[in-house]
């Protein structure tokens, strides 16, 4: 486990800036790398617990404001071409583990693109508009038009190629 945590801490250093300042800045005080190595690793790993066994939104002093955790997902799945089933079913299970008083931002950057997507003049399908109007039911949120009705999260039939989207 010790490795896994050192190997962490080596990653970080080569790709984050707020762990490289804060080496450089133990280095300047006559600090051995090893040993500063060691100091990432247990700072890193005291995060990622209070980042697990925490059930809240864990807030790291370094970052000015928090990123959204579902959009960040969504645009991870939207990149990676993920099959809508699977993200069906990691949305539940992100939505299951966050902390209620966290839904209503959570849901902010979610409304946006599902507000952008129902303006949107493409002609071909939208599944993550509608996809987004059951996760934000999920969150709590109402949606005012009468052309959406919030229901639960559930994927589209795969075979119902109606041709009227």
């Amino acid at each position: 486990m010790r490795g896994a945590w050192l190997m962490a801490a080596e990653c970080l250093l080569k790709s984050n800036d707020y762990w490289k300042g804060l080496f450089n800045f133990w280095k300047s005080q006559g600090h051995d790398s090893r040993d500063i190595r060691v100091r990432i690793a247990n700072r890193f790993s005291r995060t990622v617990f209070q980042m697990i066994a925490g059930r809240k939104v864990f807030n790291h002093r370094s970052r000015l404001a928090r990123g959204y955790i579902l959009d960040k997902l969504l645009t991870f799945y939207r990149e990676h071409n993920t099959p809508i089933a699977q993200i069906l079913t990691d949305l539940k299970s992100v939505t299951d583990q966050l902390p209620k008083h966290a839904y209503a931002d959570e849901a902010k950057p979610l409304q946006e693109v599902q507000r952008k997507s129902i303006r949107s003049r493409r002609s071909e399908p939208q599944q993550l508009g509608t996809l987004l109007v059951g996760l934000l039911a999920r969150l709590g949120v109402t949606i005012r038009s009468p052309a959406l009705q919030s229901g639960p999260l559930e994927a589209p039939a795969a075979d119902s190629d109606t041709g009227d989207r």
